[in-house]
């Protein structure tokens, strides 16, 4: 429960979320491009990662609409073709906690190697939720991170 209501902006997401087969995509960049330790040690889900996930959630899912979360949303935007109705969720000042609850709010998730995503989908209360997720979330913790997500989520 949020102590404050939710921005007028997130509403508005939050009703188109509700009126279609909402996926949520997630793409982490930041750090994972820009930090060469951390980039060591993280994997960055490429586009062909998104592009396999798109379609494996399009053979699924009937008129999926993406709304597309992103920590750079620029290069999402000159990057990633859906071939599908997509919105553009992430902009500055919004809350990242909104954009959290937003994504757990679409019926089905996409998410990158990110715990915020991953909470995203695992928040999700849709019982029959399709979740893709990285199969190698990173390079140096492999054995540790096994066990990550449920077997239920599809590993790309």
């Amino acid at each position: 429960m949020l102590k404050k209501p939710m921005s007028n902006i997130s509403l508005d997401v939050l009703g188109k979320i509700n009126n279609v087969n909402a996926v949520s995509l997630h793409i982490r960049r930041g750090d994972y491009v820009t930090n060469t330790k951390t980039s060591k040690i993280h994997n960055i889900c490429d586009l062909e990662y998104y592009s396999k996930a798109i379609k494996n959630i399009a053979e699924k899912v009937d008129n999926p609409t993406f709304f597309i979360f992103s920590d750079d949303i620029e290069w999402v935007k000159e990057n990633l073709k859906t071939g599908y109705p997509f919105f553009f969720v992430s902009k500055p000042g919004m809350k990242d906690y909104e954009e959290l609850i937003l994504m757990s709010k679409c019926k089905n998730n996409i998410i990158a190697n990110s715990s915020f995503s991953w909470w995203g989908a695992w928040l999700n209360n849709n019982p029959e939720k399709i979740v893709i997720t990285p199969k190698k979330w990173n390079n140096k913790y492999v054995k540790e991170y096994k066990d990550l997500s449920p077997e239920s989520w599809i590993k790309i």
